[in-house]
């Protein structure tokens, strides 16, 4: 093995590369594609690889970094994921891998093998990219990082089925910070417009795309009309009697884990060897659940999106989507884990308008609009402190400001989520105005057992910070803002968190943190007039959930022309047809709305008015007002901070007009809303 793995070092031609995937891999020969990804990435070229589901992905980066000198590290989006990654590595590559999920001690020897480069691959989230001491240990390793390899990469582009910001600031971190000598960027699926964005961000050159996206001759893909009254029963009778569904395992896929639960207790009750699996399980639970599964012991795993991902079980003989995905990117993914042994398997669809126009609803459940990014970017540039440093000083420093998730959430009317989306966003490509940090506590409760704040402040200076901070304590409890020490020390959030360490190490304090919070550094001096960045935002917020929208609407279209296709074969050749024309369109034209979206609705107009005169929405809206988008969220019985379901659910309005097009409402509330106003309707948008 040595031998072979020294001359393909020298010459990794394909007879020397194909010599250690047989006696490092166990496989006999290359899958197509896998070859010349490899040889791409030995050379230190930066290649985007789009590979269907099941054709051996992860491949490309185990056998570059066993010849590569340094580490490889691959990013990936969740726990399930990096522990099924772990477990496929060969003898030969040792790995590691830092999840949120481990206890300290098995953190800590990670790091301590890290460091002393023990170890070939290791495996992390991309929010673990944003700590800056994880930074400056990858920048310390020996060998340096060889390999960036970045799974589920249409993560990264805020055009894709499955936009993460953590992923949106990768490109900048690999290459400014961690200095890989090479990326390699893997998924499964991804159109023009996402490709573009992904090679853009991740330095990656056109000749750099290795494009084998489609789904395999093997798979036969089919739709079912299924109201929702009958779809656990019409389910139930395929996996009985349908000739198909005899052997093997199955996946049913959800959209919710109540739906998940729900249905797989009707299986089982049923007779068939059912089990639940979602991200509200207990991590132990669903460990047990996959395992059972992968041994056949349990026949069917009734899922959210969150199973799947890195699952290598060769005999799935069907994945049944109980409810249309998301988008045809997600489709092709979910359909790609059946039939990996070659054998026929089933990819059904059950389509119902019903459960189509919720899923079309949720789409617009993050979105956000103008007048929440302008009072977004007046919390962030507009406050006291940052005002007052603008003010002051002749040439702008950098400083640290964090925005309270409890408090943001009900003033904005916007999730965190969407919070920190939009900070992303303007974080990358805002010509270096701001850097969002990493997931932060804002608020610090500390107390000193030994010696005093003063004494041990001499040699402190978060000690003596702490103490003009905190004048007068309650009970010996100093309570402030990890901020305020940030501003009053002319420091950052890593330094305050590593003098906490070392007080509560060495002088018997401790400490609490609390009210999760986004943290940020205002890099350059604010602008004076926030109103054209604040457009421009919402603009862009605006194409990203419109191409969102558009993905749900070509997928829903693509199904209910399938649906009326002569036989099953007819809607498959219909399926694969739309399905490769949707990931080659060059086009950013989106689909019409289906016919089973309303344009109006005869109550419309006199609901908008009702809501209007309810004053609740003052916080958020201005003038006492709800804001169109909240008024939207309303009409189509959406959940949102400042507008709970719990408390919103009793209002006769509650989801009246859920068929009604979310953004026809959206129009409609803005024209009203310029009207009460009397100005006009631009302005509001």
């Amino acid at each position: 093995m040595q031998a072979a793995v020294l001359r393909a070092k020298s010459d990794p031609s394909e007879a020397n590369l194909t010599e250690v995937l047989n006696r490092g891999f166990g496989h006999e020969q290359f899958r197509p594609g896998q070859l010349e990804i490899v040889q791409r990435v030995l050379r230190g070229e930066n290649t985007l690889a789009l590979l269907p589901t099941g054709a051996g992905k992860s491949l490309t980066y185990q056998l570059p970094a066993l010849l590569l000198p340094g580490l490889t590290i691959v990013i990936s989006p969740l726990l399930a994921l990096m522990a099924d990654q772990m477990d496929s590595l060969p003898p030969s590559l040792p790995g590691g891998a830092l999840r949120s999920d481990m206890d300290r001690r098995d953190m800590w020897e990670t790091l301590t093998r890290l460091r002393a480069g023990e170890l070939k691959v290791l495996f992390v989230s991309p929010e673990r990219l944003l700590n800056e001491h994880f930074v400056n240990d990858l920048q310390n390793v020996p060998g340096g990082v060889s390999l960036a390899c970045i799974d589920e990469a249409h993560c990264v582009s805020e055009w894709s089925h499955n936009f993460r910001p953590a992923y949106h600031r990768l490109g900048r971190i690999l290459n400014d910070r961690v200095q890989a000598q090479t990326t390699l960027a893997l998924t499964a699926t991804a159109t023009k417009k996402t490709e573009v964005s992904l090679i853009k961000q991740l330095g990656i050159p056109s000749e750099g795309v290795m494009r084998n996206v489609r789904v395999r001759d093997n798979l036969i893909l089919s739709v079912m009309r299924v109201p929702d009254v009958a779809r656990e029963r019409t389910l139930c009778h395929m996996l009985k009697h349908d000739e198909l569904l005899q052997e093997g395992s199955i996946i049913v896929y959800t959209a919710t884990q109540r739906d998940s639960e729900r249905v797989a207790s009707y299986l089982y009750n049923e007779g068939i060897k059912a089990k639940a699996y979602h991200a509200g399980q207990e991590p132990a639970q669903r460990r047990q659940t996959q395992a059972e599964f992968m041994m056949s012991r349990v026949r069917v795993v009734v899922a959210t999106i969150a199973f799947g991902m890195g699952l290598d079980k060769s005999d799935v003989r069907a994945v049944i989507n109980f409810s249309l995905p998301r988008s045809p990117e997600a489709y092709i993914q979910q359909a790609g884990r059946a039939g990996r042994d070659g054998a026929p398997a089933a990819c059904v669809t059950f389509l119902d308008p019903k459960d189509y126009l919720r899923s079309r609803s949720l789409t617009f459940s993050d979105g956000v609009d103008r007048p929440s990014i302008t009072r977004l970017l007046q919390s962030v540039f507009e406050s006291g402190p940052v005002m007052k440093k603008a003010k002051d000083e002749a040439e702008w420093t950098p400083c640290v400001g964090a925005l309270s998730a409890s408090e943001m959430e009900i003033k904005l009317d916007m999730r965190i989520e969407a919070i920190e989306t939009v900070l992303s966003c303007l974080d990358l490509w805002g010509e270096g105005l701001i850097r969002i940090l990493p997931d932060i506590r804002s608020t610090c409760e500390a107390q000193f057992y030994g010696r005093s704040p003063a004494e041990i402040g001499k040699d402190c200076p978060l000690a003596a910070a702490i103490v003009k901070l905190v004048p007068k304590p309650k009970a010996s409890m100093y309570k402030f803002k990890i901020v305020d020490a940030c501003m009053h020390m002319q420091t950052g959030f890593e330094d305050v968190a590593s003098q906490l360490k070392a007080m509560s190490k060495n002088d018997n304090v401790t400490y609490t943190l609390s009210d999760r919070a986004v943290g940020f550094e205002i890099v350059r001096a604010p602008p004076k007039d926030i109103i054209p960045l604040a457009k421009a935002l919402a603009d862009h917020c605006s194409e990203i959930e419109a191409c969102s929208v558009g993905k749900l609407d070509a997928l829903y279209n693509a199904m209910d022309e399938a649906a009326n296709a002569e036989d099953e074969e007819a809607q498959g050749e219909h399926l694969r047809q739309c399905l490769a024309e949707y990931l080659n369109e060059d086009s950013d034209m989106l689909p019409s709305p289906p016919e089973c979206v309303k344009q109006e609705s005869q109550l419309l107009a006199p609901d908008i008015k009702t809501l209007l005169a309810h004053r609740s929405g003052g916080k958020v809206g201005g003038a006492g007002m709800m804001t169109a988008r909240a008024i939207a969220r309303v009409l189509h019985k959406l959940h949102s901070p400042a507008y709970p379901s719990k408390e919103w659910s009793r209002h006769h309005t509650w989801g009246r007009h859920a068929e009604v097009d979310f953004k026809v409402i959206l129009s409609r509330a803005e024209e009203a809303i310029a009207k009460a106003r009397g100005i006009d309707t631009g302005a509001l948008k």
